[in-house]
């Protein structure tokens, strides 16, 4: 990553000096390394902190990443050259809506899965107000259940509802 990046700052300034076909060439394969080295490492973490939280969530990560890149790419001259006049009100507005929304849906995969959540104004020394006190204890299998035994090492004797090991 480390090396695409100085690879980047190198080959952007190279062609902003050299005139003609170069230039441009130069200066689009370091705006490529560098938002390659900015998005691809931002959505690989939204999809893996999503999946994190619980199974499917990879899907809500990579809609908070798209939308957040969507929304930078959709104010750009390019974007509404790409979009058109037409399209790029409406794309720009869907960006915000998605980003909310992926929000949202982590707020609520993460009240599902039980993650403790807070509030705190964005100010030094603001009170935290907690939004998910209760933290049930998850319940353990019972290994006695289905006639399963209880493996007991060698010299030890089983613990009571134990039954002995038949490896030795």
């Amino acid at each position: 990553m480390s090396v695409s990046i100085g690879a980047g700052l190198i080959i952007g300034p190279i062609g902003v000096n050299t005139g003609g076909d170069a230039e441009e060439t130069l200066v689009i394969l370091a705006v490529w390394l560098l938002g390659i080295e900015t998005v691809l490492p931002l959505l690989l973490s939204g999809i893996l902190g999503g999946e994190a939280i619980m199974a499917g969530g990879g899907f809500i990560g990579f809609s908070l990443i798209a939308g957040l890149f969507a929304f930078v790419a959709g104010g750009t001259d390019q974007g509404l050259e790409l979009l058109g006049p037409v399209w790029a009100p409406w794309a720009f507005g869907g960006d915000i809506a998605l980003t909310v929304l992926a929000g949202a849906g982590f707020s609520i995969i993460g009240w599902i899965a039980r993650v403790p959540m807070w509030l705190q104004a964005p100010v030094l020394g603001a009170p935290r107000i907690c939004a998910r006190i209760e933290q049930k204890p998850r319940r353990r299998r019972n290994s006695q259940r289905a006639g399963r035994t209880v493996p007991v090492r060698p010299g030890r004797q089983p613990q009571a509802g134990q039954s002995p090991s038949p490896i030795s």
